[in-house]
């Protein structure tokens, strides 16, 4: 019986690729029939508010799948639970991901910034300033919060995650390219780095919850972590 090549390559059959392409495509034109059709009659205030909200839920939830995959990536080297192993190079394509789904997200802030949409309704030109008829007293008591500040920390957010994510993926590659690793210094490494990202993960778990996501109703409770882990997991099994 012969060995498998240890540097054998997954390569997608061409009927799968015609399947995802359509798929995608499917996928295109609905957004945009989505987009022609949300209005209101006699609205001219409403910005398709709807359209641009669901693909906010869809940007987050991929995004988020491919976060949480890099949190489990991270436990297991942190907890150093070798059963992992096998299915560690799915959990690491799943993270690649990660890098286009903050992009999406941010390009979705940059648009909202820009008055594009109307998810954050802090983000309304003059929301703060008693003299603009858009003034709200609430949001302008919380606007220090919000503003500059919120992008520091969401800018902070981003970068975190995608080195952290990275340079854990990036050892596992080296890890593997090396004849023999004695003092196994690339698991170790992979281990301290799994041990702070915990840490980040659990501080920015929840804030970017707060940033993202409870700033688009502030009376609304939402839980980020039960939107990211949970569905990784299903997505892993």
């Amino acid at each position: 019986m012969s060995a498998v090549p240890s540097n054998t390559t997954f390569v997608l059959p061409s009927k799968a690729k015609v399947f995802t392409y359509i798929l995608m495509a499917i996928g295109v034109v609905s957004i945009i029939a989505m987009f022609l059709t949300d209005h209101i009659e006699g609205d001219h205030s409403y910005h398709q508010t709807r359209a641009w909200s669901n693909v906010f839920s869809g940007a987050f939830f991929f995004m988020a799948l491919a976060l949480a995959a890099a949190f489990f990536l991270g436990l297991q080297y942190a907890a150093e639970a070798g059963w992992a192993t096998s299915i560690k190079r799915v959990i690491e394509s799943v993270t690649l991901y990660l890098p286009w789904g903050l992009s999406f997200m941010l390009l979705l802030f940059i648009l909202g910034q820009l008055g594009v949409h109307h998810i954050y309704h802090w983000m309304a030109d003059g929301i703060a300033d008693p003299s603009n008829p858009h003034y709200d007293e609430i949001i302008a008591g919380k606007i220090g919060y919000f503003g500059w500040f919120w992008w520091v920390r969401t800018i902070l957010y981003m970068i975190g995650w995608y080195w952290f994510t990275m340079k854990l993926r990036k050892n596992s590659i080296e890890a593997d390219a090396m004849e023999l690793d004695k003092g196994h210094s690339y698991h170790w490494k992979n281990v301290k780095l799994g041990a702070w990202f915990m840490v980040l993960f659990a501080v920015t778990s929840s804030t970017s919850s707060w940033d993202w996501v409870m700033s688009i109703d502030t009376i609304g409770f939402l839980h980020f972590l039960d939107g990211t882990f949970l569905p990784a997991c299903g997505l892993v099994h």
